[in-house]
């Protein structure tokens, strides 16, 4: 009798976990199909059910699953099966690429088409294995593409705000806005606070920052124009001169100005192509580049500096900023012919609302009183 109730425990017991299992993983897979980044989860989880449960409890089960009506929830993933076969143009890839089984990649196509009530794809002439878009396939991907897109963007912003405390802010500079007049300026900005914000700052090219603030991992930027930041807000906030830079020994320091003509004799050490000024270099130097010995490999002016202060052979080319000051033994003269705002640096933001501190900082950079570059 004992050994009979043991069982029979037993087996109350195993049916309450294949049950309480079932549940579980039922939950994952309705919410998987709203969230198409949790359909890997939703793969295992079936593979698990099928592992425990007998087969006609889940034949049984899936059978009132679908009578329930809850495929109507599919809808969310089945446009995003659609998206994804129609820029692959496959359906065994298309699959694949989504954890599924092919038969319910086709099964949902089919179902999308009856609902819409016009063929979403045709096969292409000629290959078998290959598809193509119909005239309303084409109209109708334009849009869902672009709805998608819409909500996936407004998953990300709501993330972005639950995540970011209203008293932080995520700020990113070029390596050039070292020195005291940054530090004055964001201590003038944290000076209106009767509670000090916290302030994440980190350092980055031009291009780096622009992706980084379309990406929203940093919520504004001083950085120099790019190909990238062509969707952002801007507003000019500092201008940097382009120099030579030289040891007091040079034949050139005795100088107040330098011509490129002065330049041709040297070995001229100056910025990488990632570097923000690259651009700017490159549109300088366009039509006279092999007339001089360029060493573009250097990524910020403390580099560039400590080069000339090192040797008295060196000459730097770099956009002039307070760091260089801290050489005593170099220094620094304009080229005749190149504009005194060579480098432009830019205040940038994403196209949004903004929190109220980045509001307010935005606006107080935008107005603030840089100090004027002097080169000397």
């Amino acid at each position: 009798m004992n050994d009979l109730l043991v069982n029979q425990e037993r087996g109350e017991s195993k049916a309450y976990r294949q049950a309480s299992l079932l549940d579980s993983c039922t939950r994952l897979f309705i919410y998987s199909l709203n969230h198409t980044h949790f359909l890997l989860e939703c793969t295992l989880a079936k593979v698990a059910i099928r592992s425990i449960l007998p087969s006609a409890i889940l034949k049984s089960y899936w059978t009132e699953f679908n009578l329930r009506g809850i495929s109507q929830n599919m809808k969310l993933a089945h446009l995003r099966y659609f998206k994804h076969l129609a820029s692959v143009m496959s359906y065994t890839k298309a699959a694949k690429d989504l954890f599924i089984a092919q038969p319910t990649l086709s099964a949902a196509i089919i179902r999308m088409e009856q609902e819409l009530g016009f063929t979403l794809f045709k096969r292409s002439e000629g290959v078998a294995s290959r598809i193509e878009l119909t005239t309303q396939g084409k109209i109708y991907l334009e849009y869902i593409t672009r709805a998608l897109d819409t909500y996936d963007e407004g998953i990300r912003l709501a993330e972005q705000a639950v995540a970011i405390s209203e008293n932080t802010m995520r700020l990113g500079t070029l390596y050039s806005m070292k020195g005291q007049f940054w530090s004055q300026a964001v201590s003038a900005f944290v000076a209106q606070y009767d509670k000090r914000p916290l302030l994440h700052m980190q350092q980055a090219y031009s291009g780096e920052l622009a992706r980084q603030l379309k990406e929203g991992k940093i919520d504004v930027a001083f950085a120099a124009q790019t190909k990238y930041a062509s969707d952002l807000n801007m507003t000019l906030v500092w201008q940097q001169p382009l120099v030579i830079c030289v040891n007091k020994a040079h034949p050139l320091a005795q100088k107040k100005s330098v011509t490129f003509d002065d330049l041709k004799q040297y070995r001229i050490l100056t910025y990488g192509k990632d570097s923000s000024v690259s651009r700017g270099l490159d549109e300088l130097f366009a039509d006279k580049e092999d007339e001089f010995e360029l060493v573009r490999s250097f990524d910020d002016e403390i580099t560039l500096s400590s080069f000339a202060s090192a040797d008295p052979e060196n000459v730097s080319l770099l956009v002039y900023s307070f760091l260089v000051n801290s050489f005593d033994d170099v220094v620094c003269l304009p080229i005749e012919g190149v504009p005194a705002d060579f480098h432009k640096v830019y205040l940038m933001s994403r196209k949004e609302p903004h929190s109220q501190l980045v509001s307010d900082f935005i606006s107080f950079m935008s107005s603030y009183a840089f100090p004027e570059l002097l080169v000397h």
